[in-house]
C-alpha cells in the first residue's frame, strides 16, 4: 500500500535551499509549539536540562516571528508583490483583536499575546513563502504535513493502546508534548483519510481493494472514537465521489459501502474495547494494593469516562441510538454537549457598544463562560464565528462574511474543475479546508492560534492559489 503514497508529486525536491530548510524547519517549530503557552515556562527548574529543553516550544513562535521579520526585511519587495486574500483575512483578524485586547481590562496580557504572536509568526512565514517559488514549497510543506499526521498517530496509539473517550497524552522526554482527547485523536485519523481518499479518488478503478481497504478501517476506527462532528464531516467529504468520471451506480454504491461497514466494524472495536475495560478493572479489583482504596461494586463508574458529558447507560456503555435520539428531543443541551447553552450565554452576553464592535482580545470566551460550564463542558465558546464575535467584535465577523462569499464563490468554480483535476494537494487540501470550516461551526477552529489554524492557512493558501491562475471572471481577480 505504501508504493501508491511514494508517487506524490514533489517537483524538483532536490532544490531545497537554505531559506527552504527554515521555512520547513519554522513550521515544524509553530506546528508542534501548539498548547503550550510563554507563561507555562517554569523559570525555578534548569531550562538547560534535556528533560526541560521541550520549553523551546513555548518561546518558538517568538523567536520565528523575529527571524520572519528580518527576512522579510532582506527580502524586501519581492514580499509585497504578491498579495494574498488569506493572508490579509487572518492580518485583518488578528488586528480586530489586538484593539479588543487593548480595550479589555484586567486580562492576563502575557499569557493571551502568546496567541497573537503565534497567528502572526504563522502569518508571516507564509508571506516569505509568497515571495519565493511558491507552488514548490507548498508542496514540500503538505507533504511534510501529511507525514506529521501518521506520526502524531503512530505514536498517539503506540503510547495509548487502550485509549478511550477523554483521550491520553503524547510524552516526550517525560514531558506532555501534546494532548489529545479521542475527538482530538479522531480529527488526525480524518486527516489521514482525506488523504488516502484523495488518492483513491485519482485511480480509475473504482473497487480499488488496495485503497478501500485503509479507508473502511481508517474510518472504523474515526466511528469508535466518537467525534460527531468529525463523523458527520467525513460523510460529507465522502460526496466528493460523485463530481468523478464514473458510473454514478458504482459511486453510489461506494458511497453506502463507506457508510455502513465501518459503522457495524465501529460497533466491534467499541465491544473489544468495553471487554478489555471490564477485564482490566477486573484485574485492578484482584490487586490487595488498589482494593484496599477502591470497591469496584460500591463504586461501578470505574467503567465510565470521567472526562465526557456522552449519555451512558448504568453500566457505563453507550447508549442505544433509539434511547439517545429521545433523549435529544427532551435535551437539546445534552445533545449538543454543553454547546447550545454556552451559545446562549454568549448571545445574551452584555457589554458595551467598544467592546461589541472591537471584540475584548483573545480567549474571551474562557472569560465568560468559565464559572459556569469549566468542570462540565469546558469554557470554550466552540463555534469560530462566537469566539470572533467575543474576541474580535462584529468588525470580525464583518470580515468573516466578506472572506466568506468570496470562499463560497472559489469553492463553486473548484467543484466545476474536479472531475479533471489531477493534483494530489489540490484534491487534499479543498477537503481539509472543508473539513476544518465543518468543524468550526462547533469548535473554535481556525479563528484562533491552533493546529486547526495553521492547517487552514496552509490549505486555503494552495487550493485558492491553483484556482485564481485559472481564468476566473474579471471581479475575481
Amino acid at each position: 500500500m505504501f508504493n501508491y503514497f511514494n508517487k506524490f508529486n514533489l517537483t524538483n525536491i532536490k532544490k531545497v535551499n537554505y531559506l527552504t530548510m527554515y521555512i520547513i524547519f519554522a513550521y515544524t517549530l509553530l506546528f508542534f509549539s501548539i498548547g503550550e503557552n510563554i507563561v507555562n515556562i517554569d523559570l525555578n527548574r534548569n531550562l538547560l536540562k534535556v528533560e526541560n529543553i521541550l520549553y523551546i516550544r513555548s518561546i518558538s513562535p517568538y523567536l520565528i516571528l523575529i527571524i520572519n521579520f528580518l527576512v522579510i526585511l532582506k527580502l524586501k519587495k519581492n514580499v509585497f508583490l504578491k498579495f494574498n486574500k488569506v493572508v490579509l483575512f487572518f492580518f485583518f483578524i488578528i488586528i480586530c483583536q489586538i484593539i479588543g485586547l487593548y480595550f479589555s481590562i484586567n486580562r492576563p496580557y502575557l499569557g493571551l499575546i502568546h496567541f497573537l504572536i503565534g497567528s502572526f509568526s504563522t502569518l508571516t512565514t507564509f508571506i516569505i513563502i509568497l515571495s519565493l517559488d511558491t507552488k514548490r514549497i507548498m508542496k514540500l510543506i503538505l507533504f511534510t504535513t501529511i507525514f506529521y499526521f501518521f506520526l502524531i498517530v503512530f505514536i498517539f496509539i503506540y503510547q495509548n493502546p487502550n485509549i478511550q473517550y477523554g483521550g491520553g497524552t503524547i510524552s516526550v522526554l517525560k514531558k506532555q508534548l501534546y494532548f489529545l482527547n479521542s475527538n482530538g485523536f479522531s480529527r488526525y485519523l480524518v486527516f489521514i483519510y482525506i488523504v488516502i481518499f484523495s488518492k483513491y479518488l485519482l485511480q480509475k478503478k473504482t473497487f480499488n481493494i488496495i485503497f478501500l481497504l485503509p479507508l473502511i478501517i481508517t474510518l472504523s476506527f474515526i466511528f469508535a472514537y466518537e467525534g460527531r462532528v468529525n463523523i458527520i464531516s467525513v460523510l460529507i467529504i465522502n460526496s466528493f465521489i460523485f463530481f468523478y468520471k464514473n458510473n454514478f451506480k458504482k459511486k453510489l454504491i461506494i458511497f453506502i459501502i463507506l457508510a455502513f461497514i465501518p459503522h457495524l466494524l465501529s460497533n466491534q472495536i467499541k465491544e473489544y474495547k468495553n471487554y478489555t475495560n471490564y477485564t482490566n478493572a477486573i484485574k485492578e479489583y484482584k490487586n490487595p494494593a488498589i482494593s484496599k482504596n477502591y470497591n469496584i461494586f460500591k463504586n461501578p463508574t470505574i467503567f465510565k469516562d470521567s472526562k465526557t458529558n456522552r449519555i451512558r447507560t448504568a453500566d457505563g456503555n453507550n447508549e442505544t441510538l433509539s434511547n439517545y435520539l429521545g433523549h435529544m428531543t427532551i435535551s437539546a443541551n445534552d445533545f449538543s454537549t454543553g454547546r447550545t447553552d454556552k451559545w446562549l450565554k454568549i448571545v445574551n452576553h452584555n457589554q458595551n457598544f467598544t467592546n461589541s464592535f472591537f471584540g475584548n482580545g483573545p480567549e474571551f470566551d474562557r472569560v465568560i463562560l468559565q464559572s459556569e460550564f469549566l468542570k462540565s463542558y469546558g469554557n470554550d465558546a466552540a463555534n469560530s464565528l462566537l469566539y470572533l464575535y467575543l474576541c474580535g467584535g462584529y468588525l470580525s465577523l464583518i470580515i468573516v462574511f466578506l472572506f466568506g462569499v468570496y470562499q463560497l464563490i472559489l469553492f463553486y468554480f473548484a467543484l466545476k474543475k474536479l472531475k479533471n483535476e489531477k493534483d494530489i494537494y489540490f484534491l487534499i487540501s479543498i477537503k481539509i479546508f472543508l473539513f476544518i470550516v465543518l468543524r468550526s461551526l462547533f469548535e473554535n477552529g481556525y479563528a484562533s492560534w491552533s493546529v486547526d489554524q495553521i492547517l487552514f492557512i496552509l490549505t486555503c493558501i494552495y487550493w485558492n492559489m491553483n484556482i485564481e491562475k485559472k481564468k476566473l471572471p474579471n471581479y475575481l481577480n
